[in-house]
């Protein structure tokens, strides 16, 4: 089986169909306002140390630092954080680090899932077997996203 990062290349899309669900490289999100967004990091794996990377066209608001892109990594953030973001598109992916930091190799990929007012996002690091679970997170953004 082809790795869902080179598929991701080969196939020149952001968004494969695998086992009947949608696999995501990265997930978009359309802020029209001032949004506080709480992550909630719901599982890891702790092979390699996992992290979640949030890039915005706006400014990102963390414990009074600002930013337009930040990480938080399962090692040194805590297991739920708020951010205040501008108004503008938030793009999020997954991160792990094995010597390095990496992204959207091997078998990276994301499944989104709703749960009530949250966006969970199930992610595999580009290890096989890229099954979805080497960090959960849930977002939940005040006001929601239309």
């Amino acid at each position: 089986m082809t790795a869902t990062a080179d598929r991701f290349t080969a196939e020149e899309v952001d968004r494969l169909e695998i086992d009947g669900q949608p696999v995501h490289s990265l997930i978009t999100v359309e802020l029209e306002q001032q949004t506080t967004i709480t992550v909630v990091r719901h599982s890891t794996n702790p092979e390699r140390t996992q992290g979640v990377m949030l890039d915005s066209t706006g400014r990102l608001l963390i414990g009074g630092v600002g930013a337009g892109r930040f990480v938080l990594w399962a090692d040194t953030a805590p297991g739920q954080v708020e951010i205040e973001a501008q108004a503008g598109r938030i793009s999020i992916w997954n991160v792990w680090r094995d010597d390095i930091e990496q992204a959207w190799v091997g078998w990276s990929g994301i499944r989104p899932t709703f749960d009530e007012d949250e966006l969970i996002l199930r992610c595999s690091d580009g290890h096989e077997p890229g099954d979805a679970a080497d960090i959960v997170v849930g977002l939940c953004f005040d006001p929601p996203p239309r």
